[in-house]
């Protein structure tokens, strides 16, 4: 089977396997469940993971210690 056949097999969604998360650019998106699926600690998907540059400020004020006028500068040009 594709990928694309697993995503929209009915078994594997009773089964637990795939399951439809929110994403906010794209909507409703099949993923794959966490694995293995404990019955006491199950598993659970908290989010699809930061946007594009969404913690880019953030990174190069902490790593590179840039200030806000920097950040300006560099995003001014183009750079970031």
């Amino acid at each position: 089977m594709s990928i694309a056949d697993i995503a929209a097999d009915p078994h594997y969604r009773e089964r637990g396997t795939i399951v439809t998360v929110d994403d906010i650019e794209y909507g409703e998106l099949p993923m794959a469940a966490p694995f293995p699926k404990m019955s006491a600690t199950p598993g659970t998907i908290r989010t699809l993971g930061p946007g594009l540059g969404e913690h880019t400020d953030e990174i190069l004020a902490q790593l590179l210690h840039l200030d806000d006028s920097e950040l300006v500068g560099l995003r001014a040009d183009g750079v970031i």
